[in-house]
């Protein structure tokens, strides 16, 4: 999958090393599951505000790289919820 930045055909892949400096890192990160979904959210809220507002720092391909980030995470965090007690 691609996006358009700046006129040039960007793979989304290349927006996850900046959208992961905002979550805070890989899977291997800090804090509790809840907490980066919490980041997650944050993020992918403060980014869809941008795009509605026609800001000149949206990024599709952030926004793109967010919303799997944060399926994934949401994913996992069901997947590993019965296995809590």
């Amino acid at each position: 999958m691609t996006a358009d930045r700046g006129g040039k055909q960007v793979p989304v892949a290349a927006a996850v090393p900046r959208a992961q400096a905002l979550t805070g890192g890989t899977e291997a990160a800090e804090g509790s599951d809840s907490q980066r979904i919490a980041r997650l959210r944050s993020a992918l809220r403060r980014e869809r505000a941008r795009g509605r507002a026609g800001h000149w720092t949206y990024d599709l391909a952030r926004h793109l790289s967010l919303a799997h980030q944060l399926r994934e995470a949401e994913n996992s965090f069901r997947r590993a919820a019965p296995a809590r007690h």
